[in-house]
């Protein structure tokens, strides 16, 4: 039993990880994009 509560347990936090990463990825995207629209408002 307490094998198998652990190995879904790590399933989860596995999941949840990856979730986690693909936010931090979209995040970073959107300051770069933000970043971008400055510089060229800058520029025009």
């Amino acid at each position: 039993m307490r094998n198998q509560n652990e190995n879904i347990s790590t399933k989860r936090n596995g999941i949840q990880s990856s979730a986690c990463r693909q936010k931090a990825r979209i995040k970073q995207r959107q300051q770069a994009d933000l970043l971008l629209k400055k510089k060229n408002s800058l520029i025009f």
